[in-house]
């Protein structure tokens, strides 16, 4: 396994365990909603740009970073004036879930 899939597996434990037993949701190579999939779907997935090199030193090594993408399709995404507080409660749930100690 590599560190970027271990990564997005601990923020998908992390998203499951905080969203209810309702949503779905789902590592991917690329941020997509595929046909069939139910409502709500959280895609996880990584960037375009993969890993990015923070910083190099010459004696101590590299610091990594890797960025992540969460995106979430609900129902009546269509429709911006659907449920906004529900959708701004999902987002501070999630966002509450994945920066913890």
């Amino acid at each position: 396994m590599s560190i970027y899939f271990d990564i997005l597996s601990a923020l998908k434990t992390r998203v499951e365990s905080a969203v209810s037993t309702n949503a779905t949701v789902a590592l991917r190579k690329r941020p997509v909603m595929l046909s069939g999939d139910p409502f709500p779907m959280i895609v996880i997935a990584p960037t375009d740009d993969g890993e990015i090199i923070d910083q190099e030193t010459f004696e101590k090594g590299v610091v990594y970073i890797y960025p992540v993408v969460i995106v979430m399709y609900l129902v009546g995404d269509r429709n911006q004036d659907l449920n906004v507080e529900g959708y701004l409660a999902l987002r501070q749930t999630i966002r509450n879930a994945i920066y913890q100690p």
